[in-house]
């Protein structure tokens, strides 16, 4: 596919203490086809190294060095929004790395593609040994079972959403990676769209659930990015953030899509709530007290009136009175 007209492309890596990996993550960036770029590291905080491994790379003129109090990887991606000067802002984690031809195809994507101001590139998962391997399968049922019902895919390979893709979404969940992702820079800023810096659990999810209200979205097969797996990016890291980022989000679903949908998207809508408010019963009943049981049961039944959530709550008394 031939390189498309050339816009400049801010690419805006945020970055905490990872001065063993964010160089890879800046060579891989300078290391693109597409060569109309800057590079915004936006250091949120770091005790680290950091500072000094970003150093050597200021001096072309293409990186620069945005350092801010610790404020979590949303603040991070938001101050990189608001510093971007190019025309597309492209997503890439510190900790992971593109592959060369990763701008240029979804440049190319989006130029073709005009209706659509969002698009995302491939992925695999590396690291170490079964964990990378289990990530791969799994994602990879999960994004072609969102193509299937929300993608249709054009003469030339690039799959274009259709009007299914909100409801895809609440149903599949975010299978893409924003770290493949791009953005035309006035999408973002016309309606106000950015991550939610209350939400350091499926934020990514959030950001692109309300860009899908403003804007169709493209997926590109060919691989563009590796999302490297270690020991500090498990979901065993997030602990008791899964809860509070799981009511921050349904506030948020809640209020911008409250009396808008009907039909599948209304019941799409209230599956996702649902399984939420779930998982946020369950934790907080682990040990199995009467009072806690009630209150969350309570709260699942008043969130989310439905079968589903009655059935959750008979589930719970029942593994309560077997446990006894």
């Amino acid at each position: 596919m031939p390189v498309s007209r050339m816009s400049k492309i801010s690419v805006v890596i945020p970055t905490y203490n990872r001065a063993l990996l964010v160089g890879d993550a800046i060579e891989s960036a300078l290391n693109q086809q597409y060569r109309d770029i800057e590079i915004l590291v936006v250091d949120d905080g770091s005790a680290d190294q950091t500072r000094d491994v970003v150093a050597p790379y200021l001096s072309g003129g293409v990186v620069r060095y945005l350092w801010q109090e610790n404020r979590g990887v949303s603040a991070a991606r938001n101050k990189g929004i608001r510093e971007a000067q190019g025309e597309f802002i492209a997503f890439l984690d510190s900790d992971d790395v593109w592959v060369p031809g990763h701008l240029t195809q979804l440049h190319n994507a989006l130029s073709a593609h005009q209706e659509a101001r969002l698009a995302f590139s491939n992925f695999v998962f590396g690291g170490y040994g079964a964990d990378a391997e289990a990530f791969n399968q799994s994602f990879t049922t999960s994004v072609q079972k969102l193509l299937s019902r929300s993608f249709s895919k054009r003469e030339d390979g690039v799959w274009v959403s259709t009007g299914q893709l909100l409801k895809g979404l609440f149903e599949v969940g975010f299978p893409f990676r924003i770290q493949g992702s791009m953005a035309h820079t006035a999408l973002l800023r016309d309606h106000g769209l950015q991550f939610d810096e209350a939400m350091s659990f499926t934020e990514e999810a959030q950001f692109v659930v309300e860009a899908a209200c403003h804007t169709r979205v493209l997926f590109v097969e060919d691989v563009g990015v590796t999302v490297r797996r270690h020991e500090e990016n498990g979901d065993q890291c997030y602990g008791d953030k899964i809860t509070s980022s799981y009511e921050r989000r349904m506030r948020r679903l809640k209020e911008l899509f409250a009396g808008k949908l009907v039909g599948d998207e209304r019941r799409a809508l209230k599956h996702v709530l649902w399984k939420m408010q779930s998982h946020i019963m369950n934790e907080r009943t682990r040990d199995r007290h009467v009072p806690a049981m009630i209150i969350e049961g309570t709260r699942l039944l008043i969130e989310v009136p439905s079968y589903a959530s009655l059935k959750s709550v008979t589930k719970m008394i029942v593994r309560r009175r077997q446990s006894r």
